[in-house]
């Protein structure tokens, strides 16, 4: 029989679970898809190869898709001149066992100033095709999600309000 203090006591549960937006009730995956769900940047850096990744901008959509900015500082051999190069780079997203997989979406693939598009776009697609492989997610919360790739290196996406 339920009585009255149980069923006070049900519904104070329930009240609280959603308030609380049932974060107690989802899954882990579940946390880390409503925290990755919308724009980020991340601080500038230099790669392994030793070229400037600067001006990363993303976001990830609720309905599963992302689109990420990013330019690279391009250094001239003889003339040591830089130049910016800027990639547009969308598609899917999905969360599973704490590991973010991507799709690529490479017919609204863009690379600019145009001639790059022309001299590169070929050899980045075929890199993003050979190295297609899932972000763990090291931490996260409202404000950061922090991924660890392939080869070890994280990155650190902070929140854009």
């Amino acid at each position: 029989m339920i009585t009255i203090k149980k069923l006070s006591l049900i519904f104070c549960f329930i009240s609280m679970a959603l308030l609380n937006g049932c974060d107690s009730l989802k899954s882990e995956d579940d946390k880390i898809k409503n925290a990755l769900i919308g724009k980020f940047y991340e601080e500038d850096y230099v790669d392994k190869d030793g070229n400037k990744i600067k001006n990363i901008k993303g976001e990830f959509f609720k309905d599963g898709k992302f689109r990420n900015v990013v330019t690279l500082e391009i250094v001239d051999d003889e003339t040591l001149e830089t130049s910016d190069l800027t990639m547009v780079i969308v598609g899917g997203w999905s969360i599973k066992d704490k590991f973010i997989y991507y799709t690529y979406d490479f017919d609204k693939f863009k690379i600019t100033p145009q001639i790059y598009m022309l001299l590169m776009k070929d050899e980045v697609i075929k890199s993003f095709k050979d190295k297609n492989t899932p972000d763990k997610i090291i931490e996260y919360n409202a404000s950061k999600i922090i991924l660890e790739n392939s080869d070890g290196e994280r990155h650190t996406m902070k929140k854009s309000y």
